[in-house]
């Protein structure tokens, strides 16, 4: 915005002609009512019509002034008016141009927003699926156990029936006199033998001078023995038992000791005088 001082004298340049008629006629009006003030002057017209005169150049002379004046800043408005015009048109465009893009981000954020609401709506279902398929996974797992409880008490029962038809069949052998129905008991111990190894089952057997293991061996006692040597099986009293590696009952058995010979009592009867002397 220019101030007064740098605007008037570019209207007196512009307009000097006018300027200089106007204050001309200016000083006259004035020279005039000054005349007709005053009451010593001499003048050849009468005063009242001199007054009327000068005030009717005043009035001229200022209303020129003053027309001057505002053909100026109407000139200046109009210089003006096409960089407010494009102005507000650079405004309108940047107006529409923004009011598109909102318009446009506008768009994309319903867009976007109704794509949250789908995904949102999808993952409630997946949510609510998986909820089912856990219930269902849950329901199958605890059937599962509960059939697995099922199986290893059936597993322990057919392991407990096998060992007692086992000592069965044990029992008849040790009982039975008759060779011909022992060998028929054996031979059915054979076949029981083998179908129940088919199932990972098998019978510990200790047979005379084996070696002792305390992993299948249960010792029951010891005994002397000259055809045993001292630590191993003598006999076995009862079979064991093991499913797999798992051993489910050990053997009993007895061990033998060392003989005691003539040599041994010989050398012990000295001892025993000398503690009684």
């Amino acid at each position: 915005m220019r101030n007064d001082k740098s605007t008037t004298p570019s209207h007196l340049k512009k307009h000097w002609l006018l300027y200089g008629i106007t204050a001309t006629i200016l000083i006259i009006s004035l020279v005039g009512l000054a005349v007709a003030v005053l009451p010593n002057a001499q003048v050849k017209i009468q005063r009242d019509t001199l007054f009327v005169i000068s005030a009717i150049y005043l009035l001229a002379s200022c209303s020129f002034f003053l027309w001057i004046y505002l053909r100026n800043q109407d000139q200046e408005f109009v210089g003006v008016l096409p960089k407010v015009i494009d102005e507000l048109k650079r405004i309108g465009r940047e107006y529409f141009k923004n009011t598109s893009a909102i318009e446009d981000n506008s768009e994309r954020v319903e867009k976007l927003h109704n794509r949250i609401e789908q995904e949102i709506k999808r993952l409630e279902e997946s949510n609510n699926s998986f909820v089912e398929s856990n219930k269902s996974i849950e329901k199958i797992l605890m059937d599962l156990r509960q059939e697995n409880g099922n199986l290893q008490r059936e597993l322990l029962y057919w392991n407990q029936s096998t060992i007692e038809f086992f000592q069965v069949l044990k029992r008849a052998l040790e009982t039975e006199q008759n060779e011909e129905k022992q060998k028929v008991i054996n031979k059915n111990i054979q076949d029981f033998e083998q179908v129940v190894n088919k199932r990972g089952f098998y019978r510990i057997v200790s047979f005379a001078n084996g070696e002792f293991d305390e992993n299948e061996h249960e010792c029951k006692g010891e005994e002397q023995s000259s055809k045993t040597k001292p630590g191993y099986i003598v006999r076995c009293d009862r079979w064991g038992y093991r499913l797999g590696a798992k051993v489910l009952q050990r053997a009993e058995v007895i061990l033998a000791l060392k003989p005691i010979n003539s040599n041994d009592s010989e050398q012990l009867m000295p001892l025993e005088a000398s503690t009684t002397t």
